[in-house]
Formats: C-alpha cells, structure tokens, sequence
C-alpha cells in the first residue's frame, strides 16, 4: 500500500478516536462508555453503517465526524465498518487499561 493511503487511514483513525474522546469525556465511569462504545460498534457495522438512532454522547460526536468528512468517497474509501473497527479496538484498550488498574 502507498503512503498517501496509510497517511489517509492515519488520518481517518485520528478523526474516529478524537470523536470518541470528545463524547467519553461526559462519563464518569467506564461502564456506560463502554455500554455506548458497542452500540455505536453494532449500528456501524449493519449494512446501512447508520448511527442515527443510538443515543449519547459518543454517537452524537461520530455521526458528526462521519458526516463531516466523505471518507468512503475518497480513494482508499474508509466506510461505517471502518470507523466500527477503530470503535471495537478503543474498546479493547480501554477494558485492558481497566484490567490493568484492578491488579
């Protein structure tokens, strides 16, 4: 792959985590972030990649960046199950982060 495609990936990650950031930042525990994080997952993944219809913080910051940016009109053509993608691997960080802190 080119490096113009793995600055374009680099780049759409950065939008997908920076959204999450901004909607995590109104929780105070993990759990309902987490409870979030894998709603926003599953309504990316189905074939129409629509968050529209879950609630909260985190959705409201996605659906925004995602319609801000056409990423799946771009070469390289970053769509609803990437953004899922980048959404489950956050969720994994956080669990293991948790995980960690509880030892």
């Amino acid at each position: 792959m080119s490096e113009a495609y793995h600055e374009l990936w680099a780049n759409f990650q950065a939008r997908i985590k920076a959204a999450i950031s901004t909607g995590a930042g109104a929780y105070d525990l993990l759990g309902p972030l987490l409870v979030e994080l894998r709603q926003c997952e599953v309504a990316l993944r189905r074939r129409d990649g629509n968050i529209e219809a879950v609630e909260g913080f985190v959705a409201a910051e996605l659906s925004e960046t995602l319609q801000r940016y056409d990423d799946a009109g771009r070469p390289g053509g970053f769509d609803s199950v990437c953004a899922a993608n980048i959404v489950l691997a956050v969720m994994n960080a956080l669990v293991r982060r948790a995980q960690v802190m509880d030892e």
